[in-house]
């Protein structure tokens, strides 16, 4: 199963399988390749969907917590 990259508007999401929605939210110091497993694992049974957060493509230098 391939995943696709999503673009709304300013908004960036994963999306991989079909079926019911299994959504994925990741934490501020993770990184979207942490769940490269998981989606490929759930995808045969799931359409899975992962929100790209903003704060991954901000340069760090950048970003304030």
């Amino acid at each position: 199963m391939t995943e696709t990259t999503i673009t709304k508007g300013k908004f960036k999401h994963i999306e991989s399988g079909n079926g019911k929605v299994m959504l994925l939210l990741h934490g501020l110091m993770g990184d979207l390749s942490n769940f490269k497993h998981i989606i490929r694992h759930f995808s045969s049974s799931f359409r899975v969907i992962v929100p790209a957060l903003p704060i991954f493509e901000t340069p760090i230098k950048q970003l304030s917590l």
